[in-house]
Formats: C-alpha cells, structure tokens, sequence
C-alpha cells in the first residue's frame, strides 16, 4: 500500500499545493484556508493509528487527519475539508487493506469521512443518528463500518459500505455523569462493544444488539470518574481491561474478573493490549508508560518506558507483530518506541494544544507562543525557521506571557504560583505566591516598561509584581461570594487598570495602583460600565485610553477608559466572539470568534473590510500584529496558528 500512496499523494501534492520559497516546511502550506500564507502547528492529537500494513501512521488532530510514515516521522499528507466550526476529527479506523481510512467527527451524529488513502480525497460521508462518535471499526470482511457513540445513551450504528445505507441503529439508555467523555472500545472482529459508564463498565454483543455484562463492582474509580476511564479490549476479544487507578481485567464471555493490577498512584488514562495478548500497555496522566505482563494468571508489572512531559495521553497505537507502539500525548509529541528494547524510534513534533500567548518580538519578524502544552515557540515568519522549547508542566498553562525585553518568561497553571522562567538558561528562576492556593489563571501580563507583572486568577484576583525585586506591589481581591468566574479580564498595558466583566453584564474599571491593603471593604472600582449583555471579550487600545467589548452577540463597542463612556457601537458586528485586538496604530479591530471565524473592522468607518469563516477549526484565542501592520497572526483553541499578509487579504467585508 506504501509505494501506491506515496505515489498519488506526491503527484497531488505537486499539482494542488503551491510552495513559498520563504518556507522550508512545504506540510505548513497544506490544505490552508483562504489567503492565509502558512499555518504553524498541526493541530490538537485526537486518535493514532497504524495501517495495516505498519507502514503508515494516521494522527487525527483538531485540523484535520495527518498521514506520516512510520518508519521516517515524514509528513505525507494532511486530510481536511473547509472547516465547520469546532467540529474536529476524533476517532479513526483503517479498512482491513488499508485503502480506507474512516475518520468520525466530533459533536452529536458525526458525520463520518471516508478517506481514500491512495488518492488522499474523500469518497464518501455517513451521516446519521450515532451521537458523539467514540470508535469505529471495519468488519472482517470489510463490507460493514460500526460505530459506537455516546449522547445520554449508547449509540450503536453500522453502514454497508457498498451502498452506503444505514444496516443497523441500536441505542441502550443509560445515565452518565460524562456521556460525552465515556470510553467505548470494539472487538477487532467486531463482536463486542464495551463502554465505561461512570463507576461500571458495560459489554454488548453488536450484532445481536444486546447487553451481556454489567461490571458493578469496586473498578478502583470514584464517583463521577469517568471522564478519564480506560477501557481495552484484547485484539481476539476474549479479555477486557478497564481502569482508573485500579486495573482490572475481565474475561468477556463470561463476565468473571481474571485478575487485577497494584493501584496505581496515577489515574490511567490510556490502555491498549499488543496483539500477541503478552502486554497490556497503559499510560497514565503524568506521562509514564508502563508494560503489564498478561500471560500469567494474575498480572505482574514489566517494566516502564519515560518520554512524554508529564502530561496526559490521547491515544496508544500497536503495529499488528506487536513490536511497535505509537503514543499520543498532551506534550504535543507522537513517540513510536521499539517495545522490545524500550528505545524510542522516531518522535514526531508540531502538534500543538491551546495556544495561550501570541505576541512579536521587537525584531518585528519573531513571534512568540505557548501552549497549555507548555511548549515555548519561536517562530520567524520571514524564514520560516522556529524554535521548540519544551517545559515540564505539573499540569496544563493556563496563562504565559513573555516581557518586553524578552529575557523572562511567565506562566501560571492550576496551582496559584506564577513561575518566571529565563530566557536565556530555559529554566525557572523565579516564583511568585500570593495568589490563593489551588487558584487556576486567567491572564498575565508584562507592563510596556518591563518592570511589572499583572496576574489575575479566574476568580478576579488580581497581582501586581515587581519583577526585579521579587515582590507584591499591588493587590485586588476577587470576589469570594461570587462563584461565577468573571467572563473576560484585561489590562491596561502599564497594568494601571484593570478590567473586569462578570455574568452581572457590567464591566468594572479597577486602578490597581490604589489597592495595596487587602481589606476587601475599602475597593470600590473607578468606574462601573453596564454593557446590558454578557461580555466575551475585552482589550484595550496600546495608549490604554481605549477599552473594547465585544458581548455574546458579537457586538462590538468602544469606551474611554477615563470617564467610562461609550465612544462607538459596531452596530454590524455580530456572530460569536471570542478574542479582540487593536493594531499597533489603534485603526484596525481584530475579532475571532468561538467558531473560528476571524474579521478585520476599519474603525474610523466602524465597517468590516475583511472577514474569513472557515479559519480555524476551534475558539480564536489571541491575535499579534507586526508593528508595520503587514502581518497578522492568529491563534486557536484548536492549537493552531495561522500567518495572514494584511497587504494581500481580499476585501470581502460584506
């Protein structure tokens, strides 16, 4: 099947795809949406899987489905429709020669995409009722697809895929915490289906659309767990494994427990059986590998495979002779490791998570980013190099910036300290605590001077820092009795003011400077602005006199930051909104929505001059201008960001 790919993929990439010389990566040009001139980072991992054959790795990814040879790590083809909107690829499964590639997509009912490996086009779309697709699989003879979904029940659905007609829809009810979160495993033959529902796991036969076992017992996972539950189903389908931080496993025929596994001392999220029945293979949330002998009758530890930067998992994938696996990872990475000397063989990199800090440097070509990752990026647009620093994270960042004079980095996850790491060492050199404990960021900011650090929790508590000496300048107290976190936080650019909007539809002005005790009772804000609807974003101008709102409507205004009147309302904006951005000279609005979606508003004429729908696949994030206003870069939800000539860009605004 390889050379046949590599062949038709080659030729349609040479006849579709066009190459700027300014970029030495031809994947960044791939499939991009509209006047967009490269994207940087491929995109969330959802699913991995080998071919057949061995020879191919598919990645599902939140824009789309890459296709890399396992042998090399090389990128052969990205597959990708327009994008519809926070609807990514999620769930993939080969045909049994390897010339298909099924693909579900996230949200209720799918659709299912159908992908000609050999040509790299589609061939065909399954829609129907089958919930939030969980896994596919092809049947032995290859004339059926079955999928597993969830919504508030079990979905189980099948497709002949000569006719392209619906054969079999079955649906058993049950009640989940997390439906939409619920692992669902198949049998390779298709026999069995299995699914974690909250403390239980539960086993149907598919073609007699009935349910055989219900596993009640202690599985070692607490109430309302099963948002991380593993489940693992043995190639022959004789024996399921399911998990929390208790492994058990179970003999599906006839519903007895085979055996259990030490507790864990963290949650599995991620399990897979090698074909041979001799491991069973499971990843937990910190990043670690582990190998569990299944041969004997009670299951013994083998030995432990490190990599991964302490991070959860997304998926594991074995070659059919049981010597490879391919692990997926919240770092970002794909790691194919040889199992039977534990040495990793190839690392693939350029996935991304949520972008959380987008900015250009002073050389104006730069850009720098991070992801909840924790992977610092610097980018270069006019040579297309970069630069990947990876970080260990004790969780997700949440917040990250980087100073003016780009020597010090900050970043905040979940645990109320902001760690300010050196530019030039990589390494943390500072941390900040102040804010409560277990507190998780919403934003961090360096002052235009370089000499200050602002940081607000989700709460509304916010920090003023001198960076140079290490301590607290300033401190706001957030609303304690309020349970709702505020729905968007900005500062002013020398961190003077600070904005808050809560669910109460009122944005409040603070001056940071006036609050250095910490009695809540003597804090009122300078200025209290009732918007009248909920605000979804909030930036100010670069002189800081100007505030922008843009509510659930995607309506935008503009405010003095003085007096705390409306100075404009884009009475023609609309549609979600998700993120705003002035350019350097206060004439331009950026505005990305929660669908991806991004505009370009003129603000003298308060008229849109550019807009493009099918962007990104998720949320738009940030936005970063050059000082020249030539280049825009915008970052998404989906991990992705996306580099625009404003020079180039078509006037579509209507």
């Amino acid at each position: 099947m390889k050379s046949k790919l590599f062949f038709h993929i080659t030729l349609w990439l040479s006849l579709s795809t066009v190459v700027s010389s300014g970029f030495s990566q031809e994947y960044i040009q791939w499939r991009l949406p509209e006047s967009a001139e490269a994207r940087i980072g491929k995109g969330i991992i959802t699913d991995i899987k080998f071919s057949p054959d061995d020879t191919i790795l598919a990645v599902a990814s939140s824009v789309g489905v890459w296709l890399y040879d396992s042998q090399t790590g090389d990128e052969i083809v990205l597959l990708k429709e327009r994008n519809m909107g926070n609807r990514w690829a999620n769930t993939l499964a080969f045909s049994l020669d390897g010339n298909t590639l099924a693909c579900g997509i996230s949200r209720d009912n799918g659709p299912i995409q159908l992908w000609d490996t050999t040509t790299g086009e589609k061939n065909r779309t399954l829609t129907g009722e089958m919930g939030s697709i969980r896994s596919l699989t092809f049947s032995p003879d290859g004339t059926l697809l079955f999928c597993a979904g969830n919504h508030r029940n079990m979905q189980l659905t099948a497709w002949n895929l000569t006719t392209g007609q619906q054969v079999l829809g079955y649906s058993d009810q049950h009640t989940s915490y997390f439906p939409y979160n619920s692992p669902l495993v198949f049998s390779q033959d298709a026999r069995y289906v299995a699914a974690g529902i909250d403390n239980s796991v539960k086993i149907w036969e598919v073609t007699k659309k009935k349910s055989i076992h219900t596993f009640d017992k202690d599985l070692g996972m607490t109430p309302r767990s099963s948002l991380t539950q593993a489940l693992a189903l043995s190639v022959d389908g004789k024996t399921l494994a399911s998990a929390w931080l208790k492994i058990r496993l179970w003999d599906v025929e006839s519903g007895t427990e085979l055996g259990f596994l030490p507790d864990q001392p963290r949650v599995i999220v991620e399990m897979a059986f090698t074909p041979d029945r001799e491991y069973l293979v499971t990843g937990n949330a910190a990043g670690v590998i582990q190998l569990w002998n299944t041969e004997k009758k009670q299951p013994v530890f083998h030995t432990s495979i490190s990599g991964h930067k302490t991070l959860p998992f997304n998926s594991f994938s074995i070659t059919t002779d049981s010597n490879t696996l391919a692990s997926g990872s919240r770092d970002g990475t794909i790691r194919i490791w040889d199992l039977k000397s534990k040495i990793q063989k190839v690392m693939i990199q350029g996935h991304t998570e949520r972008v959380k800090a987008l900015e250009f440097l002073k050389d104006g070509k730069t850009f720098f980013s991070c992801g909840s990752d924790g992977v610092f990026r610097y980018y270069n647009v006019d040579t297309g190099t970069e630069k990947l620093i990876p970080t260990e994270q004790t969780w997700y960042v949440f917040a990250c910036a980087i100073s003016k004079d780009e020597k010090m980095i900050a970043s905040g996850n979940v645990d109320g300290i902001v760690k300010l790491w050196s530019t030039e060492t990589n390494s943390i050199v500072a941390t900040h605590k102040g804010h409560q404990h277990g507190s998780i960021f919403h934003r961090l900011q360096f002052s235009n001077d370089g000499k200050t650090l602002g940081s607000v929790s989700m709460r509304g508590e916010a920090i003023v820092w001198d960076i140079h000496n290490r301590k607290q300048l300033y401190f706001l107290p957030g609303d304690r009795s309020d349970y709702i976190s505020p729905s968007e936080i900005a500062f002013s650019p020398d961190l003077r003011i600070l904005a808050i909007a809560k669910g109460d539809k009122v944005i409040q002005l603070w001056d940071t400077h006036s609050n250095k005790d910490n009695n809540q009772n003597t804090k009122l804000p300078i200025n209290a602005i009732p918007i009248g609807q909920v605000v979804r974003a909030l930036a100010f101008s670069s002189d800081g006199r100007t505030l922008i709102s843009g509510d659930w409507r995607g309506t935008i205004m503009l405010w003095d930051v003085e007096t705390g009147q409306q100075i404009a309302e884009f009475i023609d904006a609309k549609g979600s909104i998700a993120a705003l951005k002035f350019s350097p000279d206060g004439s331009i609005i950026a505005k990305g929505g929660e669908s991806g979606a991004i505009e370009l508003w003129d603000v003298e004429t308060k008229s849109r001059i550019w807009y493009n729908r099918d962007a990104h696949s998720s949320s738009v994030t940030h936005f970063a201008f050059t000082p020249d206003q030539k280049t825009l870069v915008t970052g998404s939800a989906d991990g992705t960001m996306f580099i625009w000539n404003l020079n180039n860009l078509k006037h579509n605004g209507r």
